[in-house]
């Protein structure tokens, strides 16, 4: 199995790519970063040239879901922010309250709307560990 990453702190502006595989070189073909310009992680059979062609449209200008799109992309992967720092500190409630858990279900569909909006984009959403959809149970409130 291999999974990648591309995140962004808010507070800093600061942005990481990162991957983990079992497939050795992994590393050299998935994660793709420029400083000023942002972060790409190509993934399904790693393409490299997936990884410059993507920084090149985020450099032209084109928002992220356009050069997702631009590289034959169908979909956007949205995971939940996590409820503890890398120490394992809880920064965050575990449990979403009735109004948080509807402030995440209207944001997820705003997304979805966007991504297929604008990008034609479809976005899956990642259930994780140590996030607010980690259960079989918040999943369904996701969904339902």
């Amino acid at each position: 199995m291999t999974y990648s990453l591309v995140a962004r702190d808010a507070e800093t502006g600061e942005l990481g790519v990162a991957v983990q595989s079992r497939s050795f070189g992994t590393g050299r073909v998935v994660p793709w970063a420029a400083a000023g310009v942002g972060a790409v992680a190509t993934q399904s059979f790693s393409l490299a040239s997936y990884g410059p062609l993507g920084l090149a449209s985020l450099r032209a200008g084109a928002a992220p879901g356009e050069a997702l799109a631009e590289l034959g992309g169908r979909f956007l992967v949205l995971i939940d922010d996590t409820y503890t720092d890398v120490n394992g500190k809880e920064i965050a409630p575990k449990q979403l309250d009735d109004i948080a858990w509807q402030r995440l279900i209207d944001t997820t569909h705003r997304v979805a709307d966007i991504a297929q909006d604008r990008f034609g984009l479809v976005l899956t959403y990642h259930p994780h560990a140590e996030t607010h959809v980690e259960y079989e149970e918040q999943i369904e409130a996701l969904y339902a």
